[in-house]
């Protein structure tokens, strides 16, 4: 999260900040895994195991754009933005609904900045949290095929 501060706070060209800060943001969401691992998880994603998307729960130009919006972020500010670094996996079918939806790099219209999930409920897309009966470890799930 300090990196973040550093980046923001530099004399870095926009660009340069823009590519740290996505690399920073696409890292945090595939932390655990980018699938097995992965905390979040569709329930027809569960049911399908198979043509997964890991997506980014708040889109990372969503994030950075809130990042870069700050003039001089404090660590807590950085933080709370960085906290939306949530990845889920989804099916191919339920990343293109989100797509349709015109939601591929943007929340709905109305987001309060505070429901990481709300592309989601927008597109109808249900998610379950693969750790909540497991302590807050990963619930084992089986080897997956998934589109790369």
């Amino acid at each position: 999260m300090r990196d973040a501060v550093i980046a923001i706070g530099s004399s870095l060209t926009y660009g340069s900040k823009y590519a740290l800060l996505d690399n920073i943001c696409w890292t945090l969401s595939e932390f655990d895994g980018k699938y097995e691992g992965c905390r979040y998880w569709s329930t027809r994603a569960i049911a399908q195991r198979t043509d997964l998307q890991h997506e980014h729960s708040v889109p990372r130009r969503v994030l950075i754009g809130l990042l870069l919006g700050e003039p001089a972020p404090s660590d807590e500010d950085v933080r709370r933005i960085l906290d939306f670094c949530v990845g889920a996996v989804v099916t191919v079918e339920e990343d293109q609904a989100l797509n349709a939806a015109g939601l591929r790099a943007r929340m709905p219209t109305g987001w309060d900045g505070g429901d990481v999930f709300a592309r989601y409920r927008a597109a109808g897309v249900e998610l379950v949290d693969t750790w909540q009966s497991s302590a807050d470890r990963p619930a084992p799930l089986p080897r997956v095929r998934h589109s790369t």
